[in-house]
């Protein structure tokens, strides 16, 4: 066997001695995680296949954040940590859907990162174009 597939053979053995995090479950609102995403894994429930954030908090063992809410869900996705950055996770408790809907489980989700500058040139075509197409309309 090649040295690099010797070294992804032990890195395979290692994941497989690793036990698996404890699940983070808030119990009240205010409730929260926060520490540095560790991985993405997935994991099976009874509604499927699920994505899991593992975390590790500064004080404690990593911690498994099942992503099973719409909300934490679009959070993420809205988001996109990558592994290695910092987040938080609270739990904003059981809230009622505007106009009636079905109630949820709110979430709110931080990132610890640098702010990500503008694409000013984008913007100033969008600013330059609404100029333009306002200028049309009052001829």
């Amino acid at each position: 066997m090649s040295d690099g597939a010797v070294e992804r053979v032990a890195r395979l053995r290692e994941r497989a001695d690793t036990e698996k995090p404890e699940s983070w479950v808030p119990r009240d609102p205010g409730d929260e995680i926060a520490g540095q995403l560790v991985s993405y894994e997935r994991g099976t429930t009874s509604y499927g296949s699920q994505v899991i954030a593992v975390i590790q908090p500064p004080d404690g063992p990593p911690r498994a954040l099942w992503l099973l809410t719409a909300v934490l869900r679009d959070e993420f996705a809205k988001l996109r940590p990558a592994p290695g950055e910092w987040v938080l996770v609270r739990y904003l408790g059981k809230r009622q859907a505007a106009g009636g809907g079905p109630d949820y489980q709110a979430y709110t989700v931080v990132v610890d990162r640098v702010a990500v500058e503008p694409d000013w040139a984008a913007i100033g075509a969008e600013a330059a174009a609404e100029l333009e197409t306002a200028a049309r309309r009052s001829l």
